[in-house]
């Protein structure tokens, strides 16, 4: 059955492909073996494991398929973002490298331009006794070109996740569930 459907469905059908694999999963460890004292008789809970192996296995190829037509829209299908063309692959890969610039970014414009750091040492060989020395550290940077280049970087985050989510939800491609 040859069915057209988003990135956001196809990862929707995923997620539910996953829950009746783990419920699978689940009833085979529960019914795979049972326990029976000496005096009983050993008579197990219906189970076949041909059937539950071959239920696992074609839910798995559903996932393949679904997982692999996803890549290739991810890899083939160019989106337009500010006037330049880029693949949805190739906006993750961005979007990562954005979030984790954000991340340093952010860091350094939460820094106070001064903070005082004390230090313990043992000074002098005649008291032997521990005494503070006070040093402060600076940043070494203007915060306002930092501030400039979070702003910009969030632009460009927002941007591509908001075309990336478009992308997602609009453009349909084609998955052959006969496996």
């Amino acid at each position: 059955m040859k069915m057209q459907m988003t990135s956001f469905y196809a990862n929707k059908l995923i997620h539910n492909l996953e829950d009746e694999l783990r419920h699978w999963k689940e009833k085979e460890n529960e019914l795979s073996t049972f326990v029976v004292t000496d005096s009983e008789n050993a008579i197990g809970p219906d189970y076949d494991f041909q059937e539950v192996s071959s239920k696992m296995e074609s839910i798995n190829k559903k996932i393949i398929t679904i997982k692999h037509a996803i890549n290739q829209a991810n890899t083939n299908v160019c989106i337009d973002v500010g006037g330049v063309k880029m693949s949805a692959d190739i906006m993750m890969i961005r979007i990562a490298q954005l979030k984790d610039r954000c991340r340093d970014l952010r860091g350094m414009r939460n820094r106070t331009l001064k903070v005082r750091r004390n230090r313990f040492d043992f000074v002098g060989i005649d008291d032997g006794r521990k005494h503070c020395i006070v040093e402060y550290e600076y940043i070494n940077y203007d915060k306002r070109e930092v501030d400039e280049a979070y702003t910009a970087l969030k632009r460009e985050l927002f941007k591509l996740e908001t075309r990336l989510s478009q992308f997602n939800n609009t453009v349909r491609f084609e998955v052959d569930l006969d496996v």
